[in-house]
């Protein structure tokens, strides 16, 4: 399953989720305004359209692990940039992606499994009229990379970083484990939360099923409290100084 590398070459997974900027007044902002280096070599950049911003953060060797080196580059733009947040879900003025990246070259089944247990369970906390309508957003989306393998469906994530450390475990396991994932949906494409909760419990190595289970937790009560990933601040989110935003709050301005 692994490129040919070597039989001693570990799994990686990696990302370049993209967010928008807003001010202190709610309006969104041109990411290139704010972030003067947008190198593509750079850890926070701009990547294909200058009004939206990426985290590149280095590949790591578990989802917690990733997810640490994300919270890392969102305080480290905090403070670079004071004034300024972050919004993710599939944006509101321009299109987002939550890409994740891997060291495979992914396979059908990998797919199938990343479609139903990511993909759908995210992409449904967010606005994706935008996002589709630009012909972003559609299941199976991937392609192949020099490292591996980049899929391409779900929204940014950014939102929250349970649900990061969530959505990037079962993506882990849906890449290690996509027999025994895709055997237990029998062709379902859309499993509800509690369902998907249950299945970790039950299947899942114990170290992934905890964050799972927590993120996916945090998504069903998003969900039934009809609230959207793109009302969230990024940055209040992932600061344990900060008090985490909960409910709807007023739509911001797109000022780009």
């Amino acid at each position: 399953m692994l490129k040919k590398v070597g039989r001693d070459r570990r799994l990686t997974v990696g990302a370049d989720p993209e967010f928008e900027v807003l001010n202190k007044y709610d309006e969104v902002v041109r990411a290139s305004d704010i972030i003067s280096d947008c190198y593509l070599e750079r850890a926070i950049g701009c990547d294909g359209h200058d009004s939206t911003g990426e985290l590149r953060p280095s590949y790591a060797y578990s989802p917690k692990g990733l997810t640490e080196r994300i919270r890392y580059l969102i305080m480290h733009f905090h403070e670079q940039h004071p004034g300024y947040t972050m919004r993710a879900g599939a944006g509101v003025c321009e299109p987002l992606g939550g890409h994740i990246h891997f060291n495979i070259v992914l396979r059908p089944p990998q797919i199938s499994a990343l479609d139903a247990m990511v993909a759908v369970s995210y992409n449904r906390l967010c606005n994706m009229e935008l996002r589709r309508g630009m012909g972003y957003g559609q299941l199976s989306e991937w392609r192949d990379q020099d490292h591996g393998s980049e899929y391409r469906s779900p929204s940014s994530w950014l939102c929250d970083p349970v649900i990061a450390e969530a959505l990037l475990s079962m993506a882990w396991c849906c890449v290690l484990y996509a027999p025994r994932i895709n055997k237990w949906l029998g062709g379902r494409d859309s499993p509800s939360y509690t369902h998907i909760i249950e299945f970790a419990l039950e299947s899942l190595p114990k170290r992934h099923a905890k964050a799972i289970v927590q993120g996916y937790n945090r998504m069903r009560d998003m969900f039934a409290h009809q609230e959207v990933a793109e009302d969230v601040n990024v940055l209040a989110a992932w600061s344990k100084d900060m008090p985490k935003p909960r409910g709807k709050k007023k739509g911001s301005v797109c000022a780009v």
